[in-house]
């Protein structure tokens, strides 16, 4: 038996057919830990992506890459206001070089690129490194949210 012949077409598309399976099932039935869920940006694979919209109304969706340096600064921003709009929004995290077909056909075309699905329907996007106070309003006024806390002008108000 020689390693270099061609697989079997039918075996092939199974196994591909399983994985995925595999891997949405895990991604809409996240296992429980003892203690709460961790709020943190979820890393979803290409495979993932669909159970992790499914799993969760509100999805907040992070397209980046490692070599760039706009998404790393992004990723602290994200991760706080993942704590922050847990559980009313869930982050998470898809890296555009692992899954290209994602990123083209939700027609990114620059990195960092934060996608809004609201019931698995994409509503909005924001392109380029951002400060929380203008994501956060975006959020809010993206699905509709009351303010987590009051803002400034709030506060002076009372």
């Amino acid at each position: 038996m020689s390693d270099d012949r061609p697989e079997d077409p039918e075996l092939e598309e199974l196994r591909h057919r399983l994985v995925r399976e595999i891997v949405e099932r895990r991604a809409a039935h996240p296992r429980q830990s003892s203690s709460a869920e961790d709020p943190t940006p979820v890393d979803v694979t290409g495979d993932a992506v669909v159970g992790f919209l499914s799993a969760h109304p509100r999805v907040a969706l992070d397209i980046w890459a490692p070599w760039c340096a706009p998404c790393r600064a992004m990723a602290p921003v994200l991760e706080r206001l993942a704590r922050e709009w847990y559980p009313e929004v869930r982050f998470a995290k898809l890296n555009a070089d692992r899954a290209p077909q994602w990123a083209s056909r939700w027609g990114v075309s620059g990195i960092p690129t934060l996608l809004f699905f609201d019931q698995r329907r994409l509503v909005d996007r924001v392109v380029g490194a951002h400060p929380v106070p203008t994501l956060e309003a975006r959020i809010k006024s993206v699905f509709a949210l009351p303010p987590k806390h009051p803002t400034a002008q709030e506060v002076a108000r009372e």
